[in-house]
């Protein structure tokens, strides 16, 4: 199997606990590169890794490698603008950026536009499509013999997403705060609505009741009709606590969902029926953690894309094209 040369431009708290630490342990990798324009960081962190190909600047790095795939972890102010200019290069790569891959839907639409005209392959990062409770619910979510799916009541409390026993090298980032209002719903429940629709299909939103802050309920409904509540709350000092509850005729399933940074910790699927007052609780394939499927996924989708054979792009990889439709629910959300 060929191998691929990979880039991240970003060095974060994210970057090294998401990304950097699966990227070192994939055997397809033939050459990882590394960029961060504080310099302090970028030594610790390739020094940490034993990566010794770093950047202080991507073009330089985009310029002086020969990357088969590019991923983008950094401030969510600087994604469009590094963005546009990492697509503007004239080699050849796939581009692939952690969610949101942009800040409006404006904005989306023109790196869509820009990727399809520079003809690049351009990803967004939904980790929990690589899940592998997901992926158990998403196969076997009309074989439960309960009926007809009536509602879904998607509970989103957004409270500390990171393991404390996990170290990481700590960073200053000066950055000016930025009047965004919906950054921080923009954020996590781009997630939600992502697999929202991942499960359910396409949904149309039906009314929301929100708070200044972005707290509150939205209810959609797809194209079979089906009721879908979103309750969101953000618990910035607190556990994090994401549930999905899909209610049929005949019982319910409940989908209880690990804090995203969280790696040995699963999600846990009970289903009961209401008739013969039976829960049940499958065994899921979890061996890997949601990032670490993503990163091999990614990967192997270069390679396949490297070597011309059996490209399919699998439901669980993300072309940030299919993905507008989101960014525009979430503006009508709050009337922009």
């Amino acid at each position: 199997m060929k191998k691929v040369n990979v880039g991240i431009v970003g060095l974060g708290r994210v970057s090294q606990l998401a990304y950097l630490n699966n990227l070192v342990i994939n055997k397809n990798i033939n050459s990882l590169s590394v960029c961060d324009k504080n310099k302090d960081l970028l030594n610790k962190v390739s020094k940490k890794y034993k990566i010794l190909k770093k950047y202080l600047n991507y073009e330089e790095m985009l310029q002086k490698e020969s990357l088969d795939l590019v991923i983008l972890v950094v401030n969510k102010f600087l994604v469009e603008e590094i963005s546009q200019k990492i697509l503007n290069d004239k080699k050849s790569f796939i581009l692939f950026t952690e969610k949101p891959f942009a800040l409006s839907y404006k904005k989306a639409k023109k790196l869509v536009i820009l990727s399809s005209k520079k003809k690049k392959t351009h990803l967004v990062g939904y980790m929990k499509r690589s899940d592998g409770g997901i992926s158990y619910l998403k196969n076997k979510l009309n074989s439960f013999k309960l009926g007809k799916i009536t509602s879904v009541n998607y509970f989103s409390f957004d409270g500390n997403s990171f393991d404390p026993q996990k170290t990481y090298i700590k960073y200053f980032f000066n950055s000016k705060k930025k009047n965004y209002p919906i950054l921080n719903y923009l954020n996590t429940q781009c997630h939600s609505i992502n697999l929202l629709e991942y499960l359910f299909g396409k949904i149309k939103l039906e009314y929301s009741d929100l708070k200044k802050n972005g707290e509150g309920v939205v209810f959609f409904k797809n194209k079979k009709n089906i009721k879908i509540v979103l309750i969101n709350k953000f618990n910035k000092f607190t556990n994090w606590f994401e549930k999905i509850s899909i209610v049929y005729e005949k019982g319910i399933v409940n989908v209880n969902l690990p804090a995203p940074f969280y790696k040995n910790k699963k999600t846990i699927i009970k289903v009961k029926n209401f008739s013969n007052k039976k829960v049940f609780i499958p065994k899921l394939n979890n061996k890997n953690w949601s990032f670490t499927n993503q990163v091999n996924l990614i990967i192997e989708y270069a390679i396949s894309k490297k070597t011309n054979k059996n490209i399919v792009t699998k439901s669980e990889l993300c072309a940030t094209k299919n993905f507008l439709h989101e960014f525009k629910i979430i503006e009508r959300i709050f009337n922009i």
